[in-house]
């Protein structure tokens, strides 16, 4: 069972990072501030909660769901979805919307972490075949190879299909993934 986190230790964290110097580390502000939060020395939880918050905050859907980052990197992403009433279909599994808006949330945060700046990420298209039933909570890994982390800082625009292994509480995998991401400049604002 996770650790909860209270108001004070987000605020304490959130801090400590402010107060740390020195240029900001990674391809993009998210890979920077995500480096910071790993390197800060907090407790793993108030890592995670850390994490969770800033995505959530961002990606509301997310927040709604539930969904919880336990780890994160350039060219990996932890998360994981609790099968509770919120998130539930008629059966009492979580419901094909839920797998996947974790597998795109855990394919789109590690992809995010290496769009520079000033391009776009677009999720271009999701495969995703239901082949079982899920049992109890989820977690999603999604990783991009080096291959595809190269694409991303060299091409000025693109796609990668990045693979998304999920699996419920007895380890089995109940759905086959796979999200095709872009990338493309952001357009200038008009005037």
């Amino acid at each position: 069972m996770r650790k909860q986190f209270y108001p004070d230790d987000i605020r304490n964290c959130f801090r400590r990072l402010r107060s740390k110097t020195g240029p900001t580390m990674g391809a993009n502000k998210l890979a920077g501030l995500v480096a910071k939060i790993n390197q800060s020395g907090l407790p793993t939880s108030v890592r995670e909660g850390a994490l969770t918050l800033a995505f959530n905050s961002q990606v509301k859907m997310a927040g709604l769901a539930g969904i919880h980052i336990e780890s994160l990197s350039e060219s990996q992403s932890v998360l994981t979805l609790k099968n509770r009433f919120r998130v539930q279909n008629h059966i009492g599994s979580v419901h094909a919307c839920g797998m996947a808006l974790l597998a795109e949330s855990a394919s789109g945060v590690v992809f995010g972490m290496n769009v520079k700046d000033t391009h776009l990420p677009l999720l271009k298209s999701m495969s995703i075949n239901y082949v079982k039933r899920a049992q109890g909570d989820l977690r999603a890994v999604a990783t991009l190879t080096p291959t595809q982390r190269e694409a991303l800082e060299r091409d000025d625009k693109g796609n990668v299909v990045v693979d998304v292994v999920l699996t419920d509480a007895k380890g089995e995998r109940p759905v086959e993934v796979q999200m095709t991401w872009a990338w493309t400049p952001k357009r200038p604002k008009a005037p």
